[in-house]
């Protein structure tokens, strides 16, 4: 275009340098001449920057931290890719741009639902009468019921419907179309995913294919890349099929065979043996997973005892079986997704079992022992972290935590104002049970004060997902103290090397204090813990409170507005 210099051309302040003089003044202004100052071999307009180091590690810890929330939120796939341009998100799927108001990306899922089935379709099939509607048309209709429901006379944007089948269902769904068009491979995914989108459109067909596209998702979720091959087309019969999936990291290939039981009401919903069979009497010179819904109507762990336990017990009998002496040896895992079942129910998480067949790894109680086995078992380690992350939908665009109110959030390295003292939050953890955290501040005197905040339901759930970042930074993930007892070894950790000098720094208003002096620096650093322990918890055992102690006063929150529905 006129007036852009040539490619290549230096410019500096908007002026093109490639036909300036070498003896000719330097267009930039320095008074040098242009071979001595931006005509110089190696020449740059690239500015150094001194980072103080304090300032450095701060940003190295706030990028770690930021790509942490990302992984665990989307995974090790491709993240989203979003932005707002002039009020309105934009967000790219695969080779496909969305435009909307969307303020969480929970709430374009159920967009990109209806967009990707098809508005067309979607609009022939509510001519049809309710019973004759296609599974995906009954999930909005259930959803549409429980959002008038729960809205009523309720004009704001934003309120909360509960965590019920038919919103599962739609959500889980949606997000793992999302992310196999968005993982889409040009020279075969679109066509694979087309097929896929057809299967899922036909009533008969469709328990296997939204089976499969969970599997999909599962693997793509877990950093693997997934081929559809020509001979591993779904079996219409027996709502069974496969394909290959890559560790790109290692380069080792699985097979993936995936299958659907029988839709049951009651009843044993685990005869395994001729599922098994079947998905595993293809030959293939690969390491094999088979991945298996019950596709049962009850909710196993709920309403059936210990489903799980039955489940391992019935595989290690078809291991002894003659019958099943051929199949090869494979990674089984065994899940049901009964929320399309109980639309209006909240459905608890059913769990799965994952055990080996004919394996020595992968047995139930040997979990330890696969985290130390040699870099073989680093993509089953991925797939296993997926499937439990499985049904957790990202709520935000960007991987930020959702539900945190940052004016009221307890971050490490962040000064507080406690009452009589201030200081710096050291360290904290979450009391379950009674929702709240409880953080340790190190005062400018050197003292360490406790304080107690309460936890919103929301907070409380951003820390069930995330608890390694919830407090600002990465930290170890187990934070929470449920009893005095889980507290005081949590302090202890922090301070059984303590030098005996800072402890009994520590405890200068202590009653006992020459006691104190003649005891040795290990049962002096347990004595600590015990005493902060056993107050913070309130606990029965609890000694009267020394005036150490009667400061240490919680921070005083103001909870009368509530947080968004």
């Amino acid at each position: 275009m006129d007036g852009l210099p040539a490619p290549g051309a230096h410019t500096r302040r908007g002026v093109a340098m490639n036909n300036v003089g070498r003896l000719e003044p330097c267009p930039c202004g320095s008074g040098r001449r242009f071979k001595h100052c931006h005509g110089a071999l190696g020449a740059t307009d690239v500015e150094t920057v001194e980072i103080p180091p304090a300032q450095l590690e701060n940003r190295i810890r706030e990028h770690a931290l930021e790509s942490f929330e990302l992984q665990r939120q989307q995974g090790r796939t491709r993240p989203i890719i979003s932005t707002v341009v002039d009020g309105s998100r934009h967000v790219f799927v695969g080779n496909r741009v969305f435009r909307g108001p969307w303020t969480t990306f929970t709430t374009f899922l159920i967009d990109y639902f209806k967009d990707t089935f098809g508005i067309d379709w979607g609009n022939r099939q509510l001519t049809l009468p309710v019973h004759a509607r296609h599974p995906v048309l009954q999930w909005m209709d259930a959803l549409h019921e429980q959002v008038a429901k729960h809205r009523g006379s309720n004009d704001r944007h934003v309120f909360s419907v509960p965590d019920v089948g038919c919103l599962r269902a739609i959500r889980n769904l949606a997000y793992d179309l999302f992310l196999i068009e968005h993982r889409i491979r040009p020279d075969q995914g679109q066509r694979a995913f087309d097929d896929l989108l057809d299967r899922l459109r036909d009533p008969d067909r469709f328990d296997a294919a939204r089976h499969e596209a969970r599997v999909a998702a599962m693997l793509l979720r877990a950093g693997f890349s997934v081929l559809w091959e020509d001979d591993a087309a779904p079996d219409r019969a027996s709502h069974r099929g496969g394909f290959t999936a890559t560790y790109p990291t290692t380069g080792r290939p699985f097979r993936i065979d995936w299958a659907v039981g029988e839709h049951k009401h009651g009843g044993d919903a685990l005869a395994l043996g001729d599922v098994l069979a079947a998905s595993l009497q293809q030959p293939v010179p690969l390491e094999r997973v088979v991945v298996l819904d019950l596709n049962h109507a009850d909710a196993p762990g709920v309403r059936k005892e210990d489903w799980q336990s039955r489940a391992v017990e019935q595989l290690h009998a078809l291991e002894q079986d003659r019958s099943y002496a051929d199949l090869p040896a494979a990674l089984v895992v065994l899940l049901n997704a009964p929320d399309r079942h109980a639309l209006d129910e909240l459905i608890p998480d059913p769990g799965m079992v994952v055990e080996g067949f004919r394996m020595d790894r992968f047995r139930v109680g040997d979990r330890v022992a696969l985290a130390r086995e040699d870099d073989r078992a680093i993509e089953m380690e991925r797939l296993l972290q997926s499937l439990g992350e499985y049904g957790f939908v990202p709520v935000t665009f960007d991987g930020s935590v959702a539900g945190l109110d940052e004016s009221r959030r307890l971050l490490f390295g962040e000064f507080y104002e406690l009452h009589e003292a201030s200081g710096v939050l050291e360290e904290a953890i979450v009391d379950d049970g009674e929702c709240h955290a409880i953080g340790f501040v190190r005062t400018e005197a050197g003292n360490l004060r406790a304080l107690r905040v309460a936890l919103s339901d929301q907070e409380m759930w951003a820390w069930r997902r995330q608890p390694e970042s919830f407090f600002g930074i990465l930290h170890r993930p187990d934070r929470r103290a449920r009893k005095p007892l889980d507290l005081y070894e949590f302090l202890y950790a922090i301070y059984r090397s303590a030098p005996k000098d800072k402890l009994l720094a520590l405890m200068t208003d202590q009653p006992d204090t020459e006691r104190l002096r003649a005891m040795d620096q290990a049962h002096l650093a347990k004595l600590y813990c015990f005493r902060v322990a056993a107050e913070i918890g309130n606990s029965p055992d609890s000694p009267e409170m020394p005036a150490w102690l009667r400061h240490l006063l919680p921070l005083q929150r103001d909870d009368t507005d509530s947080a968004p529905e």
